[in-house]
């Protein structure tokens, strides 16, 4: 609920999700049966929000960082990684609900909206 909160209070015209994470989140309400937020998502977030997907330079900046990060022993799940590099090259903040993920990621500012 918190990060509902925190996204009306930043305004849903104003945020952006990546490709990445709007799979995420339409796979979690596919997997178990959520009807309702679906329809709700598709209803009302969908065309209010910019979705942003995986464009050339994405991508080769995706396989930079993927390469810095392994080799430095961070650990970054591939979908992860994407959203860091889709943030970076369009110069946007991640919201996450797991802050732990992103605070290897140095490079990348994000804030957490989990509420914790």
């Amino acid at each position: 609920m918190a990060a509902m909160n925190r996204w009306q209070a930043v305004g849903m015209e104003r945020t952006a999700v990546s490709i990445i994470t709007e799979a995420q989140t339409l796979s979690g309400l596919y997997l178990h049966g959520c009807e309702r937020q679906f329809l709700y998502y598709q209803n009302t977030i969908r065309d209010r929000v910019q979705v942003i997907g995986i464009d050339e330079t994405v991508a080769r900046l995706y396989a930079r960082l993927r390469a810095r990060w392994q080799r430095q022993g961070r650990e970054l799940s591939d979908p992860d990684i994407f959203v860091a590099a889709t943030a970076l090259v369009h110069g946007l903040t991640v919201a996450t609900l797991g802050r732990n993920v992103f605070a290897a990621a140095d490079e990348v500012a994000w804030e957490d909206w989990s509420g914790n």
